[in-house]
Order: structure tokens, then C-alpha cells, then sequence
């Protein structure tokens, strides 16, 4: 978080959500043991010298164990990770403001304290609250896995496809923007 305090004066802020998923248009929670997709998000300060400062990262689980986190045993340490060279399919931005900025920076402090469950306090569900934050709703975001179910990155990005998203502000998607990998 210290790389946007950098004494620069911003002219504008924005948030991009990016998501990863398992099958490519399919609303399928898994590929195997190891893929799950992911999501994560990219919080930006634009400077009025116009640099700009660019952060990624999301909420991981933390390995303790070789069933962890898994259907089997959900539950576990968290973790941030940097996230500038993970690869994603779709992603969904809008600038925000001053205000939202730090709203969003709190609750990040926040999730440093809690536990990952891959139930109900996943990668999408950090991400789902950080957009709802910036006023972005993604809909039909739940799915169902073996011995579970929760918000998944396959439905998220689906849903983003299928355009079941909107900004709160508006009551529209057409101020969200929607990148394409």
C-alpha cells in the first residue's frame, strides 16, 4: 500500500477486477485438482504528472498442508499475493473516487486478519466485496463443487460474459468498462 503514498497528486483512481477461468465460457468450477481459476484485483492511482502507480494482488490460501484448502478440509491461513504477472480472461473496471480509494485500502487491511475458506471467504469473495465496494455488482456468481459451493471464478466470469453485471451507481453496465484477454 506504501507505493500510493508517493507524494504525487492524483487526478483520478480506478479499480479493475481480473478473473482467471478454469474452462474458457464455461461455468465449470474446476479443471482437475489444481485448477480452479482465480480472481484477483488491480487497484491504480493516476498521478497529475501523469504517471501512475498500479498495484495487483489478491487473498490466498496458505498451504499448511497437502488437503489445504481443499473440499476436504476448506478452511486456513490466509495470504496476499502479488498478482502483476498473473495471467486473466476477462476483467471489469471503473474509476472511482478519492473516497472509495481509501474505503478499499481499510477493508484490504482487513482481510489480512481473516481465514480463507474456500466456502464463504474465497479469492471470489474478496474480489466480489472490493467491487461491490467500488459499486460494481456482479450477479450469478455461485456454483457447487464436490463437498461444496460458493462464489467460484467460473460463474463470476460468466456472468461478466453473459453482461450480469452493473454499476450501482448508474443501475447500468455501461459505465463498468470490460477488458478481454
Amino acid at each position: 500500500m506504501r507505493a500510493f503514498d508517493n507524494n504525487k497528486e492524483a487526478t483520478n483512481y480506478a479499480l479493475k477486477v481480473n478473473v482467471k477461468q478454469p474452462f474458457n465460457g464455461k461455468r465449470k468450477s474446476f479443471k482437475g485438482l489444481n485448477n480452479v481459476g482465480h480472481m484477483f484485483i488491480t487497484l491504480i492511482k493516476y498521478n497529475a504528472d501523469k504517471s501512475y502507480v498500479s498495484r495487483s494482488f489478491n487473498f490466498y490460501p496458505q498451504k499448511t498442508g497437502l488437503l489445504s484448502p481443499t473440499p476436504f478440509n476448506p478452511t486456513t491461513a490466509a495470504v496476499f499475493k502479488d498478482e502483476a504477472l498473473h495471467d486473466w480472461d476477462e476483467a471489469i473496471g471503473k474509476f472511482i473516487s478519492y473516497r472509495r480509494f481509501v474505503k478499499i485500502i481499510k477493508v484490504l487491511c482487513k482481510y489480512e486478519y481473516k481465514m480463507y475458506n474456500l466456502n464463504e471467504n474465497n479469492c471470489t469473495d474478496f474480489g466480489l466485496a472490493i467491487a461491490s465496494l467500488s459499486g460494481i455488482n456482479i450477479q450469478e456468481t455461485k456454483g457447487t463443487w464436490p463437498l461444496g459451493k460458493g462464489n467460484n471464478p467460473a460463474n463470476a466470469r460468466q456472468s461478466i460474459c453473459d453482461n450480469k453485471l452493473a454499476d450501482k451507481d448508474s443501475n447500468s453496465a455501461e459505465d463498468v468498462f470490460i477488458f478481454k484477454q
